[in-house]
């Protein structure tokens, strides 16, 4: 048994060790990401509180909006339009006409409450420290290298997280939940204080990496999803000459909402730029229309000629998993307090690196035994009940999957449901942080 416990000690170590700094890293990046849109409002002049519509009952034609940006920019083509009801703006890509599949080089949002455009958002204005931050947290700015790296390192941190499991049983037979034991080593203290925080963000943080590893997966996952299917249905477009002139962009529209009435139009990016498969189509993705399935995308595409629907791709069950994966590793489906939450979980898990780090740091290097087998007068030797052991994290674990899936569901009752049992963890975990740190004083 101590053999064991001893090896699924350093299997514990090890692998964390090996993804603790890049797992900091991710961390700290991802604060102000659960943020982005918050920080990009608060230099935007469109942040307007307007009266929610759907894109299926916008009080203008959207032609409209097309001839006015076409006489304002003569020498740009549309590149993509992108729906955001929420807010009531429809984003609008352009790029320079001569350049076919080149980056956006400006986007215009477009209020569709006053019917006009009210900022104009070049590459330059673009933050710098944003995308340094957007760069290390997808791929470590290192393409798609980074993404395959952050992978493996999330799995690995999976491993150590399932490792920690199995100790957390051995390592609690003596003491209850939150004890830190403040005399002997000091080491003891930060591994105390590093299972305790463990325990208190242990199914959050299992989510979110394993989210993050998905996300890491979508390039391939698409290709195996949508791709053959797109392909296939572009098999007879092949050698056809390109239409000189596009549907308007209303007739999209409508044809989207009289074939597909349970689905909203998320995005639609124009024959032949980049992003679109086809130079022959509109690409419409499009998204389910409840709290629950908004976070699914359909692709679709539109004959830019005749305007009907060549196909729509149907979306297997692990494209869905995928396409809740995002919301879920970023915190952004429950409102502001949701990301609040989201932010001093991640600040959590720093704690619980940090100290697993630096246990490790200050160990005695000549004989470092599991700390499990380290006896101190403090905690009282005697046994304790599978029940005693398993109580409080059963019952965090629990707290944190209903506060998960809760705000997914809907909003209202649903989103207080969520904000409650994901605050409950937060608070344990801090409270006897708290209570711990007073006793030392």
């Amino acid at each position: 048994m101590v053999s064991n416990l001893n090896r699924w000690y350093a299997f514990h170590k090890w692998t964390s060790l090996i993804c603790s700094i890049f797992l900091l890293i991710m961390c700290i990046t991802g604060l102000p990401l659960i943020f982005l849109e918050e920080i990009n409002d608060l230099s935007s002049v469109y942040n307007q509180p307007v009266p929610r519509m759907s894109s299926n009952n916008y009080p203008f034609h959207v032609e409209q909006m097309v001839t006015s940006i076409q006489k304002n920019y003569p020498r740009e083509k549309f590149y993509y339009i992108h729906f955001e009801d929420e807010k009531n703006h429809i984003i609008v890509g352009l790029t320079p006409s001569q350049m076919s599949y080149s980056n956006v080089s400006h986007r215009l949002v477009f209020n569709t409450s006053t019917a006009r455009v009210t900022e104009e958002i070049t590459s330059v204005t673009r933050s710098n420290f944003l995308g340094l931050i957007k760069g290390l947290h997808h791929n470590l700015m290192a393409g798609t290298r980074g993404e395959v790296a952050l992978a493996a390192i999330g799995l690995l941190f999976l491993i150590a997280l399932l490792s920690g499991m199995v100790l957390y049983g051995p390592f609690s037979k003596r003491s209850s939940f939150g004890t830190i034991r403040q005399l002997g080593a000091p080491r003891l203290m930060w591994m105390d204080l590093h299972k305790m925080l463990g325990v208190s963000v242990l199914i959050w943080i299992f989510v979110v990496s394993l989210t993050g590893v998905l996300l890491t997966m979508r390039g391939p996952i698409y290709h195996a999803w949508a791709k053959p299917v797109i392909d296939g249905a572009l098999i007879s477009y092949q050698g056809k000459p390109l239409s000189e002139k596009l549907i308007p962009l209303q007739q999209v529209i409508n044809t989207i909402h009289r074939n597909m009435p349970g689905e909203k139009i998320d995005l639609i990016t124009y024959p032949g730029q980049r992003g679109n498969p086809s130079p022959y189509h509109y690409f419409v993705w499009t998204q389910g229309m409840t709290p629950l399935t908004e976070h699914l995308y359909t692709p679709v595409l539109v004959d830019a000629e005749t305007g009907e629907i060549t196909t729509v791709v149907k979306r297997p069950w692990y494209a869905a998993i995928v396409g809740f994966a995002y919301p879920l590793h970023v915190g952004n489906y429950g409102g502001l307090p949701l990301k609040i939450l989201w932010a001093l979980f991640d600040l959590l898990t720093i704690g619980m690196l940090t100290s697993g780090i630096y246990g490790w740091f200050i160990r005695d290097k000549k004989n470092t035994p599991c700390p499990v087998h380290e006896k101190h007068t403090e905690i009282p030797q005697y046994t304790r009940s599978s029940r005693q052991i398993w109580g409080f994290p059963i019952g965090i674990g629990i707290m944190t999957i209903i506060g998960l899936i809760s705000s997914l569901m809907g909003i209202g009752a649903w989103r207080w449901i969520s904000w409650i049992n994901l605050t409950l963890p937060i608070v344990i975990a801090v409270w006897f942080g708290f209570t711990n740190w007073k006793s030392r004083r």
